[in-house]
């Protein structure tokens, strides 16, 4: 009878040790897709939490992991390319709007200068106007 009684409770610490690999992996899991997915509020963590609520004594820690891993690059890996070409697009906007405003910029300038010409002309023609009205 002593036997059968070590032998449950060995099985009851061997189903805590399991269920504790399976929940630091799945902190693990969960670390990795907050990384990778931007933020915890992804499918990723509710179907790993879903998977190990089901079946949490089912898997090895390695199982586990390579099917938590497998099923982060299936939920993250269109996330982060749809994150990518968004920052993507938002560089190109970025560098599209500073190419105008360098051309705003140079367009001032040349208004500038040009005015200031022009200002340049018109005081030349008002002092040689007087002066030439002095010389009558």
């Amino acid at each position: 009878m002593k036997a059968i009684v070590c032998s449950s409770q060995e099985r009851a610490r061997q189903r805590e040790r399991r269920e504790k690999a399976i929940a630091r992996a799945g902190i693990q899991a969960t670390r990795s897709c907050r990384r990778l997915a931007s933020g915890p509020s992804t499918p990723f963590v509710t179907s790993y939490w879903t998977l190990v609520s089901v079946r949490p004594t089912s898997w090895n820690t390695e199982e586990c992991t390579v099917k938590l891993m497998c099923t982060l690059i299936k939920h993250a890996k269109p996330r982060m390319d749809l994150q990518t070409a968004k920052i993507e697009e938002l560089l190109k906007e970025t560098e599209e709007m500073r190419e105008q405003e360098e051309v705003k910029m140079l367009l001032r300038n040349m208004e500038e200068k040009i005015k200031k010409h022009e200002e340049e002309t018109r005081m030349r023609r008002v002092h040689k106007f007087n002066r030439d009205k002095l010389d009558y």
